[in-house]
């Protein structure tokens, strides 16, 4: 008869070690059409992975979602001070920088918890780097500085496997896909298409630097896709990124 496991036995099995794809880039990128076309390929494969939709709110139900986060950030308050510090530490102070800031420190818990779940793959078209970067806009050197205290406090949380897609595309085509959605909460949408491209041009850099340290401070391989190719071309590259990467 196999024995009972008590909560607390040290012999008890460790939950799996997820892989996390993060696709990063400027708005209008294409990030999220693409997500959608790897998660329903992955699908086709028997392999679907936990999606951004699948780690919030709406698909755990708020108690037990926010109990979870709780007890986590409790346990691990560091990424959630330094959240806390760069939305809170520069003017002008904005509701949505702060959502932003504590999205990036809860990424690494929702990873987990997919893992828990039982996803062997969590697939973001929006997760720490991409968070911590739109926290960061209007950017000083001071809320950049926050923005990499936060990504590497954050990702060295969850024992988790990282991979980052970066989604490269010309800051006038990004601006001409933003004003041509009919829905959409980004920021940039409301601006005339001068202001967008000047603002694109001048965070882009800091969204690359942020991704550098994601890279330097994971280990993760990394991708980098032109977003001005075929979508389908674009789903093959990075299906068969995810096949051959070699996740720590």
């Amino acid at each position: 008869m196999a024995p009972i496991l008590d909560r607390a036995d040290p012999t008890r099995a460790s939950p799996p070690r997820p892989r996390v794809i993060e696709l990063v880039g400027l708005p209008g990128a294409g990030k999220s059409r693409l997500a959608r076309g790897i998660a329903e390929r992955l699908r086709d494969r028997g392999t679907p992975p936990a999606t951004r939709a699948d780690l919030g709110t709406r698909a755990r139900g708020r108690s037990r979602f926010l109990m979870d986060a709780a007890g986590h950030h409790l346990r691990h308050p560091g990424a959630l001070l330094a959240a806390i510090q760069l939305a809170t530490g520069t003017r002008p102070w904005s509701a949505s920088r702060l959502r932003h800031a504590v999205e990036a420190a809860d990424w690494p818990r929702r990873c987990r918890r997919a893992g828990i779940d039982g996803h062997a793959l969590v697939l973001l078209d929006q997760g720490c780097v991409q968070d911590a970067w739109s926290a960061s806009l209007d950017s000083s050197a001071r809320r950049l500085r926050g923005a990499e205290r936060l990504l590497g406090k954050g990702l060295g949380v969850g024992d988790l496997r990282y991979a980052f897609v970066y989604c490269t595309v010309p800051v006038e085509l990004a601006v001409e896909r933003i004003r041509g959605r009919s829905e959409s909460s980004s920021r940039f949408q409301g601006m005339s298409a001068e202001r967008a491209a000047a603002v694109l041009s001048a965070e882009a850099g800091g969204l690359e630097r942020l991704l550098d340290v994601a890279v330097g401070r994971t280990g993760a391989p990394l991708l980098v896709v032109d977003g001005r190719r075929a979508i389908d071309a674009k789903i093959d590259s990075v299906l068969e990124f995810i096949d051959e990467s070699a996740f720590g």
